[in-house]
């Protein structure tokens, strides 16, 4: 288990812990590359 947040692996092959108190547009934005649009400041991907 991962306090704080989820691990997500990117289409990089990058892992990534995303916290539970990521932006919700960010989130939405890190799932769907359709939309077009940045992510954002929300999520430094470190």
């Amino acid at each position: 288990k991962h306090k704080g947040g989820a691990q997500a692996v990117f289409a990089d092959g990058s892992v990534h812990l995303l916290p539970e108190t990521i932006d919700y547009m960010t989130y939405q934005r890190l799932g769907d590359r359709r939309d077009g649009q940045p992510v954002g400041s929300g999520f430094s991907g470190n």
